[in-house]
């Protein structure tokens, strides 16, 4: 945002000294350009009628404007300038060639990168929650059942200590069979209870983090940053050289920025509960990682170039 944000300064700054400024002309010019010149006229009003390099021969100015415009244009003139002297190679890009602009991008990945192992986290710790839902469904089947149909579950003490009680005023050999059964149930799911719990409350906490939405906005940020940074340094290498230089680093940011469009288009189906894109967009990102980690040595070997062959801005 700095580069593009001094980019645009520039650009006015350039504007505003094209609209206070007649172009020179050479000599040998005179003859073949004397149609660009018109006769000036000037009334009462100070009007000024003069060739306009940007919305041609119909824009007119007043005096009082024009001297606004030429104190403009000298005081930024020397920020044109020294834009220039950034350029690493002949200028033509004007500050996307210096040295903050060609920085930003190792910059921005670096960040990225940390990213990464944040939304990584997130996005495991929300799996996490929905693997506990199927870990506890998978322990309440376990549960006995008891005499009425229904699963050994709730406040199994209390339950116990009921059905004793009874069975101290119950005649009925039958009935007394039935709440023995049951006792013997409830003693066994005592064993499996604890861990349901457990899971249940750590659910909760999980869920109380909200690591859904953080694990979505965070990955939404690097799939946009991340993109738009690694175009980004192709362009300034290309502005800075006039060319790219095909090597390790190129080839895995350009495996990244694939990797990354397609682990987002695997949302929809994982989001449906395939397994399989699930997986896939785990391997995915984790490889990204693992390639961020790799190219960090000969991405700071082209930070060292970058140092030494621009200068600021």
């Amino acid at each position: 945002m700095k580069g593009l944000s001094l980019f645009l300064v520039l650009f006015a700054a350039n504007f505003c000294v094209s609209s206070a400024f007649q172009a020179p002309l050479l000599k040998s010019d005179l003859s073949t350009r004397s149609h660009v010149f018109k006769t000036m006229k000037m009334s009462n009003d100070w009007n000024v009628e003069k060739f306009n390099p940007v919305f041609g021969n119909d824009d007119k100015i007043s005096f009082e404007s024009g001297k606004s415009l030429v104190a403009i244009g000298a005081a930024v003139a020397p920020l044109v300038a020294f834009s220039q002297e950034a350029a690493a190679k002949g200028g033509q890009y004007g500050i996307i060639e210096g040295r903050t602009v060609s920085l930003l991008h190792p910059i921005l990945m670096g960040l990225i990168f940390v990213a990464s192992f944040y939304s990584g986290y997130t996005g495991l710790q929300w799996r996490s929650i929905r693997t506990i839902g199927d870990e506890i469904s998978e322990l309440k089947t376990q549960l006995p059942t008891l005499a009425d149909g229904s699963k050994a579950s709730g406040d199994l003490d209390s339950k116990i200590s009921a059905i004793q009680n009874q069975l101290t005023t119950e005649e009925d050999a039958a009935v007394i069979a039935t709440l023995k059964s049951d006792v013997s149930a409830l003693t066994a799911a005592k064993a499996i209870d604890p861990s349901i719990q457990e899971l249940t409350q750590k659910r909760k906490d999980l869920l109380a983090g909200d690591f859904r939405n953080k694990h979505y906005q965070m990955s939404a940020a690097i799939l946009g940053w991340g993109v738009t940074t690694s175009i980004g340094g192709c362009f300034n290498t290309f502005a800075r050289t006039s060319k790219l230089f095909p090597g390790p680093h190129l080839y895995a940011g350009a495996a990244i920025t694939v990797m990354w469009a397609i682990s987002a288009s695997l949302v929809p189906a994982m989001q449906k509960g395939e397994d399989w894109a699930r997986s896939t967009h785990i391997a995915l990102n984790t490889t990204i990682v693992a390639l961020f980690a790799w190219q960090i040595n000969t991405g700071w070997g082209i930070v060292q170039k970058v140092i030494e062959f621009t200068k600021f801005p």
